[in-house]
């Protein structure tokens, strides 16, 4: 870790065990398997707890294995009740990785997504997506 983040954790005063931090890197940074390598190093060196990757499909990823033997312990992909993907969660589960979902925001358009008796809107006003419940 960089020294910054290292005195932001001692700063916070809570154990390095209670912290998760999420990153990414920008597009310049970006090397597949140069990338990847550097975190698998930085987590055997107990630098980091847990490796994980942004939409990767399970070619990405058995390409990850197959060249470094690691599989990420997560990887973030879109998930909504628009969008289940039941046959990419299946996939995860067989491997072992979490997956934690992202969903857009709307994109400029009102829709309404019920569950049983609870509804929310989701809208875009102006430039700030905004989330309104029980409407």
């Amino acid at each position: 870790m960089r020294p910054g983040v290292e005195r932001g954790i001692a700063a916070s005063g809570l154990p390095r065990s209670e912290v998760q931090l999420t990153s990414k890197l920008r597009g310049s940074e970006h090397g597949f398997d140069s990338t990847w390598r550097a975190f698998v190093r930085l987590r055997e060196e107990g630098r980091i707890g847990s490796i994980g990757v942004s939409n990767f499909q399970p070619a990405h990823i058995d390409r990850l294995l197959s060249e470094t033997g690691v599989l990420p312990a997560v990887n973030q992909i879109e998930l909504h009740p628009d969008f289940t993907q039941a046959a990419l969660r299946a996939w995860h589960a067989r491997q072992g990785i979490v997956i934690a979902s992202w969903s857009p925001l709307g994109r400029g358009a009102i829709r309404a997504v019920g569950h049983g008796q609870q509804c929310c809107r989701i809208t875009r006003l102006r430039a700030n997506p905004t989330i309104l419940s029980g409407q």
